[in-house]
């Protein structure tokens, strides 16, 4: 079945942040954990759930009016976990707005929770598709770009962080901004980077903030690739780095690539996006540049599953968290002429109820929520 209980396509300010107990952290570097040694500041954190917005809470609804009780069983795997809410895209118009009432609905729904948000707003190519290979137009040409949208995207940031303010919050910050470089050309490589190293500038200086920046993921771009582009960016000034928030490679693979990464930077902490990545990706081989290349199918791979869920403390001193900032779900794209992909579907940035289903279903640790009482109301008016 299909319901397409649409969602706004305005994505992503990730601002991923921990509830309640947890004491506040003091300004400072130090205290927002930019430091490597500085003790995980997600270690313990309870996260926002949100069953006021999020989509599959309604689609949860719905099928239990239904008396569709399996599947409601099966989205209640999605719905009851710290999804990342995303702010941003295309230059959202009034966010210092929409953030503090996004806040003030956190203070009313789950009073201490802390919001888990994700910021994507960088400025992109039109046609911006990372399996085209620079066969779009936009990349053909050499995408750069201009000085007024970049000043715009930086405005953006800084009307985000003054909404933040003081509040206790982590950010997911610009997924696919550093892998999709290819895209742009040598001017427009400068610009992202002038344009990732301003923000995260701003963001830095957020007294209650842990901040990630996007690093790609282990089956996209090179571990010392990586590390160069996040040290041209600034991310010694927050606490780390995230991987796979688009993608869906193991936790396993993510680990060890992130391990390499890290070694780069000096022991910088990282998180990994286990949302869809349960039973791994899906590759296929594309000739491009004289070589044949392995391309990630990026655009609802058949095989998805959902993964771990987040947790924020792991085995491994260096990985601060298992997240799900990436948007279990949520479709990609209608995938129309994608090699092995799923065809048809949901434009990018919607709930697709049918998906959420699929991943729940195939996930091969099919997580026990039968007879588990729900955290959290399943009508409006409860």
């Amino acid at each position: 079945m299909t319901r397409k209980a649409a969602v706004p396509t305005l994505i992503v300010a990730v601002a991923l942040a921990g509830l309640g107990t947890a004491p506040a952290a003091m300004a400072g570097e130090a205290e927002q954990g930019a430091r490597p040694a500085t003790p995980n500041p997600l270690r313990g954190l309870q996260l926002f759930v949100d069953y006021d917005f999020h989509p599959s809470w309604d689609s949860l609804r719905s099928l239990r009016r239904e008396g569709k009780q399996g599947e409601a069983d099966l989205i209640y795997q999605i719905a009851r976990e710290p999804n990342f809410r995303w702010f941003g895209y295309t230059f959202e118009k009034n966010i210092f707005q929409k953030t503090r009432l996004y806040l003030d609905k956190i203070d009313a729904l789950q009073p201490g929770a802390v919001p888990a948000i994700t910021l994507f707003n960088h400025p992109k190519p039109k046609h911006q598709n990372p399996n085209q290979f620079g066969q779009r137009p936009d990349a053909k040409k050499g995408y750069a770009a201009s000085k007024e949208t970049q000043q715009r995207a930086i405005n953006f940031v800084k009307a985000f962080a003054a909404a933040i303010g003081n509040r206790r919050v982590v950010i997911a910050f610009e997924p696919d901004s550093l892998g999709s470089y290819y895209l742009l050309s040598r001017r427009g490589k400068r610009s992202r980077t002038r344009y990732l190293r301003a923000a995260i500038k701003i963001l830095s200086r957020l007294p209650n903030a842990t901040v990630y920046a996007e690093g790609g993921a282990s089956d996209w771009r090179s571990a010392r690739g990586t590390a160069r582009q996040l040290r041209s960016i600034g991310v010694h000034r927050i606490r780390g780095f995230m991987l796979n928030v688009t993608h869906f490679d193991t936790t396993k693979r993510s680990l060890a690539h992130g391990l390499k990464i890290s070694r780069r930077l000096g022991g910088k902490p990282f998180v990994i996006s286990t949302h869809a990545n349960g039973n791994g990706p899906i590759h296929y081989r594309k000739r491009f540049g004289g070589r044949n290349r392995r391309v990630n199918v990026w655009c609802n791979p058949r095989n998805s599953a959902l993964g771990e869920r987040p947790q924020t403390s792991t085995t491994n001193p260096t990985v601060d968290a298992y997240l799900w900032i990436g948007r279990a779900g949520y479709s990609a794209g209608t995938c129309k002429g994608q090699p092995r992909s799923q065809q048809g579907g949901i434009r990018s940035g919607f709930w697709w109820e049918q998906r959420g289903l699929l991943l729940a279903e195939r996930s091969p640790a099919r997580f026990d929520v039968v007879g588990e009482p729900l955290r959290f109301p399943t009508t409006g008016d409860e």
